[in-house]
This record gives C-alpha cells, structure tokens and sequence, in this order.
C-alpha cells in the first residue's frame, strides 16, 4: 500500500515536470506547488491507512482500508486521466460516463490495455484489502517516516512562491479539483428581473436566402489551430485541410463553445451558445442544457423542406448521444452499427476509420440526391479522438493520427467534386468540435493568448461562397442560424448571433462564450477588445479575471450569462419531464 501511493505520488509530480515544467519556464516550481497541494491528501491517506490496519473492530477496519484503498485508486486514476486525456477525473464526468460502463470497458481495450489492467488491478487491491483477515501491521518506523516526508513538503512549500500558470488546475489535488461549490448555485428571480430589464433573451428570428442548396457540415473531432500553418500554428500537420481554406470562406478567430466532443454537438448542432447547466454535477444527464431548444439545425432545415442525417461510426448509445441526435433533430441517424463498416478495424467507442466514414457519406449522398433534395448531412469524426492512435497501423503519435485525417479529408473533397456535388451548388463546411486536449505549449500560448484554450478552425467551401479571410469574432454557436438563413426562408437563434457570411461588419464588440474544461465554475470570456474569466456563484457571480472590459461591460455580460443560464435550464427540464425516455 505505501509502495502504490508513492510510486502514484512520483508519477504524478513526473508528469506535472513532464508536461508543464517547460512550458512554465520557473523550474521546478509546479512539481513543488503539485506536492504542496498533495499534502494534506497523503497525509489523511497514511493516518486513515495506519488506523485500518491496527484498529481492534473487524468492520471498522474493513471500512478504514475500503477508503484508503478507493482514495488511492481515485488518485491513480486522476493521474491516468491527466496523462491521456489532459484534463482531471471529474466525479460529474464519473457519474455520466458511468451509465454505459460496456462502451468505457470497450475503450479501455482498443485504445491502453495497460489502463484496463491497472483498472483489474485496483480493483482486485481494494477486494483483498476490505476481505483480508488476518491483518497485517506496517511497521510504525515505515509510517513515521512517510508523516514526516509528507510534513517536510508543507514546510518546504509554505516558504515557495505560488506560480499563476495557464495550467495551474493541474497543480491542486483530485478532491479539491471536484469542489465547483458555485455552478449550480441559482440565481434570485431579482436578480433575473434586473437582468431581463436591461437586455432582450428571447430568440432572433430573421429573413433567409432559401437557396435550397444540399449541404454537408463534416465535424473534425479535435482539429486544433495550433496543428495548422495557416492557422498560425506551429505545426504543419493539416496541409491539405489548408488548401482547401484558402480557398473557401474563413474565419480567423473562432471560438469553440466547450472542451468536449458533446460541448462542440451542442454548440455546433443545437446552437447552443452557454454550456454551463445549473443542476449539480451528481444529477446532470448528458447534453444539457441542450433540451428542448427547437431551433437546431436540423430542426430549422427541416422546416425549410430539407432531409437530415447524421453519420459517424461512434457508438451511438454513449452519453445517450443517439437519443439526442433524435431530439435535435435528425431525420436519418448512423453509427457504429452500420453494415457499411461490417469486418472493418474498430478503435475508439466502437469506430471504424475516418476515412470509411467519408467514404459511406459520399456513398449516401449520391444515392439520395435528387430523391431527397434539398439534403443536409452532418458528418462526426472519430479517429482523432485521444488518445492518439492511428486507426490503420496503430502508431500512437499525434501527428500521425492528423496527417491520416488531412489525408481522408483530402480523399473526400475530391471525391465530393468527382460526384458533382460543389458543381450542383452543394455547400461544404469544416469545423472542429473542440480543441484538442493536450497541452498548451508556450509557444502557442504566445501565438493565441487567452484564446489559447478555445481558438478552433473553421471553413466554407462552395462554388457559391466566394473565398475570404473574415477577421472577426465568431462562436461555433452562430453555424446553425447561419447555416438556415442561407438555405431557408428564415433563422433563429440566441440573441446576438451573427451569420457567418456578414463579413467584417462591425459587430459592436461582440462577446462570446468557451465552458471551462479546467474547471466546471468557470465560463471563458472572449470579446473583440477584451477577455475574462467568470467564476460562477449564482448572484454572487463574478469575474476574476479580465482584461479590457470594463465594469458596466461585466456587469451586462454577468447578467446575459444568468438570463440564459437560467432560460435554458429551465427549458431542458421541462423537456426532460415531459419526455423520461430521454
């Protein structure tokens, strides 16, 4: 036991050197204050240990060392997480996750069987050590020496200096990273009437084009700005990604609503601007606050006389995210399970190959134009999902993976212009669900600044969308409303959206909005002369953090957050009670 929390211990202060250490540039000083802040676990850890294991009652020694062994395997697991997943274990993340445990076990197998074992392993520790009778003493000498090294770390840290660092959240320990005592906090209604007298919430609605064109929106699971040239990145992983959005409309600032693969659906499909539910983490179900919202893009496109289908070979029952697809919208849905991907390699939840699935969406839209036109499918990709295996030869290394999906994607828009579609007026756009989740380097942190964590790219293409640069703000949340107002009669969305294709119109130092992966309070500010950081507490939210906005500005920001926070929520609920099944 002592051995397995040292050799957890050592790996994560490896780790926090390994991962952060040059970033930081201050030495040794995050693998100090990632010791401090173990401190106080290691040392509940040892005095709840050394009581389990001398205790006289049988079932209280049992429950002492059920706790040691389980706050050791929470630990270790944390540790795995912050190394695949570059991110913290989140026992909200636990709670949802946990209603498909077939899928998490699959993924677990395809993708580190090492991960599984060691998950075999902890559990078959924590069963011996509640079972175990007769129990076996630790020398007190061995126990001693482990206070005392734990108590030399607070001394030694007390003196240090605290470090501010972009990835400071993976400094503090596992139990204090799953304190967000404010995001569920609720907001007064006087507080909602104050806010609702200054600001409008209810939905934009305005004229479209109805052009009526067949439309494809391919989302690229984690395609990042820093994997890209053009994209100002210091990596040229994505060439031929680039080529293309040199010649299509691009925006060069674009914020990605969340950190997730469900953050950027809801972003993206539901057009869906605030992914901060108010109900606790222990109740949340997935995809909120994305209930019950009817103006998704496949619900508006459909009301303009469109099909709709979503294709992606993820499993479709994970994170209930079939069931939302349903919601949203999608008249067709497929998944894993399609015989087009029958004897075909499997690697994350359940998925073929990215370029298989480019390939049956190409099948599916000469089969079905024509017959089913205007038709609009919404492509999700996996193969770049973390952590970075190639999906053919099994190379695990980020770029590898990148440059296989570069080359599928290359694969597919020839195969697009082989088959008409941009020659019938068929309009293609690219899009990434969220940024990656790895570190962010020093040098991309010098390249982006506070939109390090949120900056995504995103093209047009189409005969019909003349090629530019668009130099202005835009949120993944605009897609939708953008997307219906070139192809319908009419658009609908969150107040303040902007379409995609208004150009470099002065937008009034518009403010859009990135949920924290980091840490679940917290809502990531961008405007287009200023940024912040929200801590949310109900009433007592405020920024704690914010660089050229100024105090009527926050305040007004402040309460735009609450009055959705709250519309949403309460719209999600209503939905979710009307509807069990989902």
């Amino acid at each position: 036991m002592q051995v397995s929390v040292a050799a957890a211990f050592t790996w994560r202060l490896y780790l926090i050197d390994r991962l952060f250490g040059d970033v930081a540039g201050c030495g040794n000083c995050l693998v100090i204050a990632a010791a401090v802040a173990d401190a106080p676990f290691l040392t509940c850890w040892l005095i709840i240990t050394w009581l389990g294991f001398t205790t006289n009652k049988l079932l209280t020694g049992r429950i002492l060392r059920f706790l040691a062994v389980a706050s050791l395997a929470l630990y270790a697991a944390d540790v795995y997480v912050l190394q695949t997943f570059f991110t913290r274990l989140y026992l909200t993340w636990v709670v949802t996750i946990g209603a498909t445990p077939g899928i998490v076990l699959d993924h677990l197998l395809s993708t580190s069987l090492a991960s599984f074992l060691a998950l075999i392993f902890l559990s078959s520790l924590i069963f011996i050590a509640v079972i175990q009778v007769p129990v076996p003493i630790p020398k007190r000498r061995n126990v001693l020496v482990l206070m005392l090294l734990v108590l030399s770390i607070s001394v030694i840290g007390a003196g240090s200096n605290s470090v501010f660092y972009v990835h400071a959240w993976a400094v503090e320990n596992v139990f204090l990273a799953n304190q967000f005592s404010g995001v569920s906090n609720r907001y007064s209604d006087a507080y909602l009437e104050q806010a609702a007298e200054q600001m409008d919430s209810v939905p934009q609605c305005r004229k479209g084009q109805n052009q009526q064109r067949d439309l494809i929106v391919l989302i690229l699971e984690s395609w990042s700005a820093y994997q890209s040239k053009l994209w100002g990145g210091n990596n040229d992983w994505t060439p031929e990604l680039d080529k293309i959005a040199k010649a299509s409309l691009q925006p060069t600032t674009f914020v990605a609503g969340g950190f997730s693969t469900n953050h950027g659906l809801m972003s993206i499909i539901g057009g869906i601007p605030i992914l901060s539910p108010l109900t606790s983490q222990f109740t949340r179900v997935a995809f909120e606050p994305a209930w019950g919202w009817p103006h998704t893009l496949p619900n508006q496109l459909a009301k303009g006389g469109y099909h709709t289908a979503l294709l992606t070979t993820g499993d479709l029952n994970f994170l209930d995210k079939g069931k939302w697809f349903r919601h949203a919208g999608f008249q067709h849905i497929e998944g894993h399970e399609h015989p087009f991907y029958n004897d075909m390699t499997r690697a994350h939840f359940n998925s073929a190959p990215d370029e298989a699935l480019f390939d049956r969406a190409l099948q599916y839209w000469s089969r079905n134009t024509g017959t089913l036109s205007p038709l609009a499918i919404v492509i999700e990709s996996v193969s770049t999902h973390g952590p970075y295996i190639h999906p053919i030869s099994g190379e695990k290394s980020e770029e590898a993976v990148f440059h296989y999906l570069d080359n599928a994607v290359r694969a597919f828009f020839r195969g697009l212009h082989d088959q008409g579609f941009f020659t019938t007026g068929g309009v293609l756009v690219v899009v990434s669900d969220h940024r990656s989740m790895t570190v962010i380097g020093k040098q991309e942190f010098a390249t982006y600044g506070a939109f390090a964590p949120a900056l995504i790219p995103m093209m047009i293409y189409g005969e019909s969308i003349d090629p530019a640069t668009v130099n202005r703000l835009f949120h993944q949340s605009d897609i939708a409303p953008s997307l219906a107002m070139l192809l319908t009669s009419e658009a609908c969305g969150y107040p303040g959206w902007v379409s995609l294709f208004e150009g470099n119109d002065d937008t009034k130092n518009r403010c859009v909005y990135h949920s924290s992966g980091k840490d679940f309070a917290q809502i990531l500010v961008y405007c287009e002369h200023g940024n912040g950081i929200i801590e949310l507490n109900g009433d007592q939210s405020e920024f704690i953090d914010e660089n050229g906005l100024s105090p009527a500005q926050q305040q007004r920001l402040l309460q735009q957050v609450a009055l959705f926070r709250d519309a949403a929520q309460k719209t999600s609920q209503e939905y979710l009670a009307k509807t069990p099944g989902e």
